[in-house]
């Protein structure tokens, strides 16, 4: 049986999986588009 404290534990825990990916995906946009710059002599 699930208790109330253990659903909002999952809660947590795939909120946090999900702020995590999009965390990770705007960083790895910040540092393609950095090096892109870069090679293209850009400032």
């Amino acid at each position: 049986m699930i208790t109330g404290d253990g659903a909002r534990m999952r809660v947590n825990i795939s909120l946090f999986s999900v702020w995590s990916l999009l965390v990770n995906y705007q960083f790895l946009k910040m540092v393609t588009s950095n090096s892109a710059r870069q090679q293209c002599g850009g400032t």
